[in-house]
């Protein structure tokens, strides 16, 4: 049974700013709902923000931010998404509803307000979602309604209005996108990548290399002032701000991901200025990073136009502007208008290091580092990055279970490194016993048990008294895991301390195996793949739909199985028993003593055929005693199943019951093959006919969660849109959370054992997942 961890009650709530060292300097409403925003700086210096609005075109002088004063409003087209660009005094705003490219004339200004306006027409498409324009003069069209949606070049340097075009790339659809010099970098939104592309010959576009980002929905893209990092949003609930070192495009690395805040809110639009990041992050407003050390983004200034409204939802921030030469940021707010917000560009107080044992060399991750109302964790290497937008005297603390925790009290400055290297001392450390008994009270020898807790785990065998020693445990929560061939294995959470470092546990006699503990079933095969193996199942899928449960049995210890292949895959074919035969036999078991005889277990099997023909391939399950053989089941095509199916199967009648019984399970792929796939668990014999012992086998309810295990960092998949994810760690602290996602980055958990709670409408199911 799985009475593995009571989910603690213990929700961490983020500190939420809504101002951080930022000054509202003036704002203006409009009737209408507004979209993206650029800015303008006149000869005479006036400055000027360029207002996507639902209808047009507002431009507004912000020169005096405390009297703001609309000069100017173009009509156009109803669309929510309107983006705009000034290039040598003229603007270029794209929509996606039609008429074309707008192009304002802003060489009037100040002296005149009646600024000339033209629509480009001319260029086979009618509409597009964005652009940018090159310090070259040229002009990229995105997201067209044309050709592929992806890339249009036009020249702007022979004449502002009278476009000529000189290239295009047309790879993929493009979202948004950013040029410097000769190179092109593009957000790839449908695809979830990001692209760099050569361009210094635009007749012949020659691409250098793509990354997919964190959430597979890659919205806007800005690279650094070197050209070394490229910053990504995703525009997902939940998502990130991604950090990547795109100085070797043949290896593109993710070096960091940031979120303004948890609890879904979507970020939008960033952009780099100076070793800084400005992003409008919908519903927490704008937000200011510092990324001049790009592996260790820090929040130094934000200001929450959205105040009202938290969470999930295309409200709020459309766009933030930094680059006027005052240095005031102007934001766009879907709802609440134009902001005028000033920020003293300081840079964060950096805070880095690593931890080790005391005494040794010994890296120590999950090292909980909290500094104020900043946390993180050591990584694998024992490395930390943090820090804080405010300089000042603060305590710093390194804990974890298992360590006496450490507190350094260290002056933090603004655009300064503390690197630290601290050392922890180990908890008062202990030796437990751990008794095995049988149902009689006998004790057990031989019996394997295992002890998981949050950071160790220990592997220990029971001796000729019954009992299993373990030294140097610290107090704690610990599965205990029992098990032997011939007894029911049992897994139960107990908690150990100097005063209650005893326990006795009871396994009662019974052949069972849910394949939680190894205990030597034979694997034979002679197929070319898709060989039996003891693990975690993966689930695959056809079309993107799940052709098998992609979990194990529920209701035992852990999450193992017998499963033929297991590598997670969208190609069915890929991991399938081809070419041949693959079987797994149990170890001898004597049930010459037994009344009566019933074989138990769980199995699924998945068959498609590519032609007309049914499949022919098979699962037979066959019983012998040492000198007979009698098949109890077969299953093909007619029989196949995408969920765990119970059986409880009577032999006395079939086979003579002997000392030398053992099982056999046979998947034959037969000629000619087909897609075969088959999974097994949870054996038992019993002396009467056992009922399923789950009613929560069904895939109409189960959850699929995959891969597991998986990396750190790594996306958590699920099959299908989740009302609300929740990962705990072994301590039962709320560590990660999502609402209305099919799959939630893991980025910042760090390896180990962890309890997904997972919830659709009133279903809920918990899982364990392993980091690696």
């Amino acid at each position: 049974m799985k009475n593995l961890l009571t989910i603690l009650s213990v929700f961490l709530c983020a500190s939420v700013f809504a101002q951080i060292n930022t000054e509202l300097l003036g704002s203006f409403s409009y009737e209408t709902s507004l979209s993206d925003i650029w800015g303008y700086a006149d000869e005479d210096g006036n400055e000027y923000a360029l207002v996507g609005k639902r209808n047009g075109v507002s431009i507004v002088d912000v020169s005096d931010p405390a009297n703001l004063d609309e000069v100017f409003v173009v009509d156009g087209p109803s669309s929510i998404w309107r983006d705009l660009k000034v290039w040598n005094d003229h603007a270029y705003v794209t929509n996606e509803t039609g008429n074309g490219l707008l192009i304002i004339d802003l060489s009037p200004l100040p002296t005149s307000h009646d600024l000339p306006v033209v629509r480009y027409t001319d260029g086979g498409w009618d509409n597009a979602h964005n652009l940018y324009i090159d310090e070259n003069g040229i002009c990229y069209i995105f997201g067209a309604d044309r050709d592929n949606g992806g890339v249009i070049m036009y020249d702007l340097t022979q004449h502002a209005t009278e476009l000529v075009e000189v290239g295009k790339f047309e790879n993929w659809y493009v979202h948004d996108g950013m040029a410097r010099g000769d190179t092109l970098y593009l957000g790839h939104i449908n695809d979830g990548i990001f692209s760099v592309v050569d361009v210094s010959d635009k007749q012949n576009p020659v691409l250098l290399g793509t990354k997919v980002t964190s959430f597979n929905f890659t919205h806007n893209v800005w690279v650094s002032d070197d050209g070394d990092y490229l910053f990504t949003t995703d525009e997902r609930s939940d998502a990130y701000i991604g950090a990547y070192d795109i100085s070797d495009l043949n290896d593109i690395e993710e070096i960091d991901l940031y979120q303004s805040s948890e609890g879904g809110v979507i970020p939008h639009n960033v952009h780099y200025l100076d070793g800084f990041l400005v992003t409008s992050y919908y519903r927490d407003g704008l937000d200011i990073t510092d990324v001049s050390r790009p592996n260790n983004i820090i929040r130094v200034g934000s200001y929450d136009t959205a105040d009202d409204m938290e969470g999930n939802g295309f409200n709020g921030a459309w766009g933030a502007y930094p680059y006027l030469p005052s240095g005031n940021i102007l934001v766009s707010d879907i709802e609440k208008g134009l902001f005028v917000i000033g920020f003293n560009y300081e840079r964060a107080c950096f805070l880095e290091g690593r931890v080790f044992r005391e005494g040794s060399s010994v890296p120590l991750n999950q090292i909980n580092v909290d500094v104020a109302d900043f946390s993180t964790q050591t990584d694998i290497s024992g490395e930390f990055l943090t820090g804080t937008p405010n300089a000042g005297n603060y305590d710093v603390t390194f804990s974890r279970q298992g360590y006496l925790p450490k507190t350094l009290n260290l002056d933090l400055v603004n655009g300064e490194l503390i690197d630290t290297t601290v050392y922890l001392e180990l908890d008062t450390r202990f030796g437990i016993t751990i008794e095995i008994v049988d149902q009689d009270g006998i004790a057990l020898s031989d019996v394997n048990v295992q002890l998981y807790a949050q950071v160790d785990t220990f592997y220990t065998v029971s001796n000729d008294s019954g009992y299993a020693f373990v030294d140097s445990v610290f107090p704690a929560d610990y599965i205990v895991h029992v098990g032997k061939w011939g007894y029911q294995t049992t897994c139960d959470s107990v908690y150990f301390d100097e005063l209650d470092s005893m326990e006795t546990v009871t396994i009662e006699e019974r052949y069972y195996d849910d394949f939680s503990m190894d205990f030597s079933w034979e694997i034979n095969s002679t197929a070319s793949k898709g060989a039996f193996v003891r693990e975690k199942p993966n689930p695959t899928f056809d079309d993107g739909s799940s052709v098998q449960p992609g979990y194990d049995a529920y209701g035992d210890c852990f999450d193992f199985a017998f499963i033929t292949g297991n590598a997670y895959t969208e190609e069915i074919a890929e991991d399938d028993i081809d070419d041949g035969m693959t079987s797994i036999s149990s170890p001898i078991m004597d049930l010459s003593s037994n009344t009566n005889t019933f074989i138990n277990y769980y199995h699924w099997l998945y068959l498609k055929s590519f032609g007309s023909q049914n499949p022919n391939d098979s699962l037979n399950v066959w019983v012998t005693n040492g000198a007979d053989s009698v098949m109890i089941e077969s299953f093909d095509h007619s029989s196949a199943q995408r969920d765990w199916v119970y059986s409880s199967i009577q032999i006395d009648d079939l086979i003579d019951v002997t000392d030398e019984m053992r099982i056999h399970f046979i998947a034959a792929d037969n000629s000619p093959g087909h897609v075969f796939e088959v999974g097994i668990d949870v054996f038992s014999v019993s002396e009467e006919e056992l009922q399923s012992t789950t009613d929560k086998v069904s895939s109409k309810n189960r959850i699929l969660l995959y891969p597991n295990p998986m990396l750190t960092g790594e996306q958590m998949n699920f099959n299908r849109i989740l009302s609300r994810v929740e990962v705990y760690n072994m301590t039962g602290q709320l560590v990660l959370e999502n609402e209305n996602q099919s799959g939630i980055s893991t980025k910042g958990l760090k390896s180990g054992m962890y309890i997904v709670k997972l919830i659709d409408g009133s279903y809920e199911q918990i899982d364990k997942v392993i980091f690696k």
